[in-house]
């Protein structure tokens, strides 16, 4: 008999519908949200394998969606947005209703956008680089605490002043003395951030060994392609997943908000910043990576040159990170290393001299 699973999920309960193939109740209800609970709903209903159980995104979405594929089921993760815009009672809503939704509406075809559920590889490469940027944002706050903190009692150097390694901490911490409360929480500052770097490399060395244990092929083709890295390539394979899931490269630098908003009506036609839809660090991983094309070795270098003289060198890095994406996609999506004559750029190394006639005087102020 075809069955159909709705899930209204909750971090301690979840509200289940299930109906038949005709749209007839089979089971409405309330359980815990536990491996146990389900396990014990699945084997008293006895759902074919393969029936389809589907549930809105949300933050159990992952841990739910397990359950379910464990069970030999097959989990549909629909936007949120979408089950909320096309409830049928407005204004009136409930956990079981909420679950009927889901379920009658996801019999009837109703749903059409949906969410891709991550394999187990796939959640536990996410995983370790949300970690990692974690303990980065640590890393970060703890020098920019320890900074505030020594300007603040006017011990602030002259000069660049940089806090990226034990040297130059032991330098920084002179300025606070070794007596006393400021000596103190200058200390505290230092130890916090040796946590956080001790924490990141760790990290690193375990998304290192999950890349080339789980995607060894995929992680050699990215990083053939100029200024993409160990984290850059695991990146954009955290976000993406299945490369066949997208049609063209142009749907995976919409995936990752990296194209521009649009507005297209009544004959008008506006374009605005780009969405930012997407993983936010997958996106500042690739605009990070883009920055490496104003090095005239580069081989974007003659797009982003082209670019920044026009729109500005802020535009032409998004442009080219959405270019990156496009490269990354076809990279995985051939399984062909990369090859610069696809950029529609050639090597030619040549010296340009540029005669200049004047020149800001340093000692003398400007008229005007």
């Amino acid at each position: 008999m075809k069955m159909y699973f709705g899930l209204d999920v909750h971090s301690k309960t979840t509200f289940v519908h299930a109906q038949d193939g005709e749209g007839a109740t089979i089971y409405s209800g309330e359980i815990a949200t536990t491996v146990e609970a389900f396990d014990k709903l699945f084997a008293q209903l006895a759902p074919p394998e393969q029936t389809e159980v589907a549930m809105e995104s949300g933050s159990m979405t992952a841990f739910v969606a397990g359950i379910v594929h464990a069970q030999g089921l097959v989990p549909v993760v629909i936007s949120a947005a979408e089950v909320r815009a096309k409830a049928r009672r407005v204004g009136q809503k409930s956990d079981s209703r909420d679950a009927f939704e889901i379920c009658d509406g996801w019999r009837r075809g109703v749903y059409t956008q949906i969410v891709w559920v991550p394999t187990p590889e796939v959640a536990e490469l996410r995983m370790l680089l949300a970690a990692r940027q974690s303990f980065v944002s640590d890393r970060v706050s703890a020098i920019n605490r320890f900074k505030a903190l020594i300007r603040g009692e006017g011990l602030a150097p002259k000069g660049p002043w940089t806090l990226t390694s034990e040297k130059s901490w032991e330098k920084a911490l002179k300025l606070a003395g070794t007596q006393g409360t400021l000596a103190m929480i200058a200390r505290e500052h230092f130890a916090a951030w040796k946590r956080a770097e001790e924490s990141v490399k760790a990290l690193t060395a375990s998304i290192e060994a999950a890349v080339t244990e789980s995607f060894p092929e995929e992680i050699e083709l990215l990083q053939s392609v100029p200024s993409v890295g160990l984290l850059v390539g695991a990146g954009f394979l955290a976000a993406i997943g299945d490369v066949s899931r997208f049609v063209d490269s142009s749907h995976v630098s919409s995936y990752l908000g990296l194209v521009p908003s649009t507005y297209d009506s009544g004959g008008k036609e506006r374009h605005g910043r780009i969405t930012r839809r997407g993983n936010p660090y997958t996106r500042a991983l690739l605009c990070q990576s883009a920055q490496h094309a104003s090095q005239a070795r580069n081989p974007f270098n003659p797009y982003f040159r082209r670019l920044a003289a026009t729109k500005g060198r802020k535009r032409a890095v998004v442009a080219v990170a959405n270019r990156l994406a496009r490269v990354l996609y076809q990279v995985l999506k051939t399984k062909k290393k990369f090859d610069v004559k696809y950029l529609g750029v050639e090597f030619r190394p040549e010296t340009k001299t540029k005669k200049v006639y004047y020149h800001q005087r340093k000692t003398v102020k400007a008229a005007c």
